[in-house]
């Protein structure tokens, strides 16, 4: 039998927020569409065995910090009736898809979405350790994803409290724990969330677990003792270059084995180092900036292929040693290679889907995706147009805010800050 709702439609509390729909409910509490004042928002409202003063504590000081950036459904206003409480957040668009419906293969994203949506999340958590914060339970619950534009959102921050404390015993989502956290040896912290992230991050490019290989193929009766040895003290990475011991069994693991290989190294190597070394070393684990440094450059080198139209990498490395790319890795056939901008140690594959950011030419904002410069194609040329506020010279020729220009092979572009050169 289900319980009814909490609240009927039409109730008002605080004399100034009125509940006009049920959206669903939790462990923790139910939660509603209301209107306040003249906005709607969504209300999470608490279980009475649940509300506590530690619990008040943290939502008040939430709210007081504020959100670590915009990807964050955040706590902006405690909401109180009857000696219980719950809190107010923006609402979730409809446009945005649950995680967990990715991995069930229930909607679709192109590889420059997932690299965006990767930053996105990546710089998300970096915001939010940086100001002593930790998540504690982040998986595939908990983060949400506009498939077309990439874009995330992070709910449930009502768990988050400073680094080191866990007020409510929250130890996180089985699977996605830290192996210290499955053993038992401490509490969630910035080190288990790195890991935590890790997780998720493989299971959003490679839509498997990292630590479920052969071992868990060999598991006839999973128990919570098998779960503490493959997640915890026995863990090994399925991919761990010194012991191949757990590797991805085929007809069971196609996931791992069919998309492991697409990814450049620097990639592999990230995940690599957090779920070997870092397994038992929390501090040697991948940091989120490096995270983010990364699918910047995988999304700097997406484009698309000239037969198919399906996306490839291009890989700086492999060009300089064969004078070519591989072929495309979906049909199989020779490609041409749209233009590319090396910006110091950065290339930059031209395209009319992405364009140029201020993380590309400012390094002193590494995480700003604001759109500076523009690309279109008009026959076989490429045309460049400064949409920033800034003036840019391209072979010493002045080029203001919203003048474009054609590119050939070897222009240097001077945009202030930094310069880059037009590669063809």
């Amino acid at each position: 039998m289900t319980n009814e709702p909490l609240f009927n439609k039409g109730t008002i509390l605080n004399n100034t927020i009125k509940i006009i729909d049920y959206i669903g409910s939790g462990g923790q509490g139910e939660v509603y569409l209301v209107k306040y004042y003249d906005k709607q928002y969504a209300l999470k409202w608490y279980y009475a065995h649940i509300v506590n003063q530690n619990l008040k504590r943290v939502i008040i000081n939430l709210i007081s910090k504020g959100a670590p950036n915009q990807h964050f459904l955040w706590p902006i206003k405690l909401v109180e009736e009857n000696n219980q409480f719950g809190y107010l957040m923006e609402l979730r668009p409809p446009n945005y898809r649950s995680l967990n419906e990715w991995v069930k293969l229930e909607f679709d994203m192109n590889l420059s979405t997932i690299a965006l949506a990767c930053f996105k999340l990546t710089n998300a958590f970096n915001k939010l350790h940086a100001i002593g914060l930790s998540y504690k339970d982040i998986s595939l619950d908990n983060i949400f994803v506009d498939p077309k534009r990439g874009d995330i959102l992070i709910c449930d921050n009502d768990n988050i409290t400073a680094n080191g404390i866990n007020v409510g015993g929250l130890l996180g989502t089985p699977k996605f724990m830290a192996p210290e956290l499955v053993m038992g040896s401490t509490i969630p912290n910035t080190e288990s969330d790195q890991f935590s992230l890790a997780v998720l991050l493989f299971y959003i490019l490679l839509v498997s677990h990292p630590f479920e290989g052969r071992l868990e193929a060999n598991i006839t009766c999973f128990n919570d003792l098998s779960a503490k040895m493959l997640y915890g003290t026995d863990a090994v990475f399925i991919y761990d270059e010194a012991n191949p011991s757990n590797r991805p069994v085929l007809g069971i693991h196609n996931n791992a084995i069919n998309l492991w290989p697409i990814y450049p190294k620097y990639i592999r190597d990230l995940f690599h180092k957090t779920f070997t070394i870092g397994v038992r070393n929390p501090l040697k684990r991948t940091r989120e900036s490096e995270w983010r440094t990364a699918f910047l450059k995988l999304y700097n080198s997406l484009f698309k292929c000239s037969n198919c139209g399906q996306e490839n990498i291009y890989e700086l490395k492999k060009y300089q040693s064969q004078g070519k790319l591989d072929p495309c890795i979906y049909c199989k056939q020779d490609f041409q290679i749209p233009p590319r901008i090396g910006i110091k140690d950065n290339i930059i594959v031209l395209s009319e889907e992405k364009g140029l950011f201020v993380c590309h030419i400012n390094p002193n904002e590494p995480a700003n995706l604001t759109l500076v410069g523009r690309i279109n194609k008009i026959s076989s040329d490429y045309i460049i147009t400064n949409v920033s506020k800034l003036n840019w010279k391209i072979n010493g020729q002045k080029i203001l805010p919203q003048m474009s220009k054609t590119l050939i092979n070897g222009d240097i572009i001077d945009f202030g800050l930094t310069t880059g050169e037009i590669r063809f």
